[in-house]
């Protein structure tokens, strides 16, 4: 069996502990002298990579996860009340993608309740009148910097992936970094805000897993992600128990 990133429940904290600190390193440093370069470069007009960067900005918004999912949730769970649908396929699928799902919505509403308590200004008020910092208690888009919500589905999918893949699945993590620039290139948050979202996204892979752990309804993905055990328990039960597979 190879090795599942992320396996252990306390890396949640670690994470959240980790990114937390690089937030607020960020803060007291380098959060307005980069908000401001990129700034004087699109005034400037040499900022040729927003284009591409503008892409990827859309790419985190967790509609693209929700919806999808959401909706094959949705479908497989018709077809199991349905008896249209049977198998040792429809099981692992179902916790797949409910474990996907739950990740992204509940880490995306605890972030959208952090922006408001938080009230962070978002860069466009710095430049548009001096605002900066952080006012507590504003639920407004424009006070709503802290932490990235975008960063956050970003890497909370791409933790998921991770664990549900492991051989391949850690390729997805460069992907969200991506999408956290984007955010700080398109001037739409802080280098701090894009750290604490990467940290909230990673901290609720882990900690939805172990929920899914301790509930018995966990399963562990094999070589390739292709083999599926359930706990139950103390006791391991392979999904595809009984059923032969041709090497």
């Amino acid at each position: 069996m190879s090795h599942t990133p992320f396996s252990n429940p306390r890396q949640s904290l670690i994470i959240l502990a980790a990114c937390a600190g690089m937030a607020a390193a960020a803060i007291l440093t380098i959060d307005q002298p980069v908000a401001r370069w990129f700034e004087a470069e699109y005034q400037a007009g040499r900022a040729w990579y927003r284009p591409f960067f503008d892409v990827l900005d859309t790419l985190g918004d967790s509609a693209y996860t929700l919806w999808p999912t959401g909706v094959a949730l949705l479908v497989i769970g018709l077809l199991r009340w349905a008896g249209r649908a049977r198998g040792a396929w429809m099981q692992p699928m179902l916790t797949r993608v409910g474990y996907v799902f739950l990740t992204v919505a509940v880490s995306g509403l605890v972030v959208n309740l952090c922006k408001g308590l938080f009230g962070r200004a978002r860069p466009r008020m710095l430049f548009a009148d001096g605002t900066y910092g952080f006012h507590g208690f504003i639920f407004d888009s424009d006070y709503a910097a802290f932490p990235s919500g975008h960063t956050t589905t970003a890497f909370a999918l791409a933790g998921c992936l991770a664990v549900l893949f492991p051989r391949w699945g850690w390729l997805a993590l460069p992907g969200a970094a991506l999408v956290g620039v984007a955010r700080v290139v398109m001037g739409s948050h802080y280098p701090a805000d894009v750290l604490m979202g990467a940290g909230v996204g990673l901290a609720f892979a882990v900690g939805v897993r172990e929920v899914f752990l301790r509930r018995g309804w966990w399963m562990q993905c094999l070589e390739g992600g292709v083999g599926i055990v359930v706990q139950h328990g103390d006791a391991s039960q392979p999904l595809n128990a009984g059923r032969h597979h041709t090497p």
